[in-house]
């Protein structure tokens, strides 16, 4: 299975996410709470911090509740990319989901 990309979300305008994307950021206005989202804030905790908290979380989810967690990564596996409001340049709470899609995937094909 293909991993997806990383997509940077813009309010320019006329911009548009590609087909399959995934909003991973804290709220949408027809979504509401999303449950991939960083709740740890740039502003409270600066960027590292809150990505070094997110992926915390993430580690304890997956140690705590493993099908919880790979059932979020079945439906995060099914898109092609998954956006965010961070430059592709910084670090992002969406690297975080995407290592861990491509560990598991890695174990997968041993």
């Amino acid at each position: 299975m293909k991993i997806p990309q990383r997509w940077q979300r813009s309010r320019k305008a006329n911009s548009k996410q590609p087909p399959k994307t995934l909003y991973m950021g804290r709220k949408g206005r027809r979504t509401g709470f999303n449950k991939f989202a960083n709740w740890y804030s740039v502003e409270e905790y600066g960027r590292a911090e809150a990505v070094r908290l997110h992926m915390e979380d993430l580690k304890d989810i997956q140690a705590k509740e493993p099908d919880k967690f790979n059932a979020m990564l079945d439906e995060l596996e099914q898109y092609d990319y998954l956006s965010c409001w961070c430059a592709l340049n910084e670090p992002c709470h969406v690297d975080n989901w995407l290592y861990f899609i491509a560990a598991r995937q890695k174990s997968e094909t041993k």
